[in-house]
């Protein structure tokens, strides 16, 4: 008997289980992040190109963060991706994974995470200000890129 996958995972969603996440997520953040690909390509990125962190219900992806750190420790990691199931939000997921990213990049001698935001998502701001990222710049008109310092 298999048992279901449940709980933190990194680098373990299957292209599948990415494009399948993201396409279930709100509407409104799939949307603002699409803008410019499909959502087959950016699954396909996610999965080829960036780590992946995870949480997991019953086999089911319900929260995920995709991040490059192709570059090395040397330079800045970059966070492309964090989206929950509707479901689950507001539930601490998003802080649990963030947690559990932060300690794996220090672990790996990381020393900085960056991030790029919508001046118009505040709640999006305010949540990576509670995490300690600060906005370092104007990254477009309408973005900021928030840094943290591990």
């Amino acid at each position: 008997m298999d048992l279901m996958k449940n709980g933190f995972y990194k680098n373990s969603a299957q292209r599948i289980d990415i494009y399948n996440h993201m396409r279930v997520c709100s509407q409104v953040l799939m949307k603002e992040i699409l803008s410019d690909i499909s959502l087959e390509n950016y699954a396909d990125k996610i999965y080829e190109k960036a780590d992946s962190y995870e949480w997991w219900v019953d086999d089911c992806l319900v929260g995920l963060i995709g991040i490059y750190t192709n570059r090395g420790n040397l330079f800045p990691s970059f966070i492309t991706l964090v989206s929950i199931l509707d479901k689950f939000s507001s539930k601490g997921i998003g802080t649990k994974l963030m947690d559990f990213l932060i300690e794996d990049l220090k672990n790996n001698d990381f020393v900085n995470i960056e991030l790029e935001v919508k001046k118009s998502n505040y709640i999006a701001i305010n949540f990576y200000k509670k995490i300690g990222f600060a906005i370092i710049s104007e990254k477009f008109q309408y973005s900021y890129l928030m840094e943290l310092t591990l």
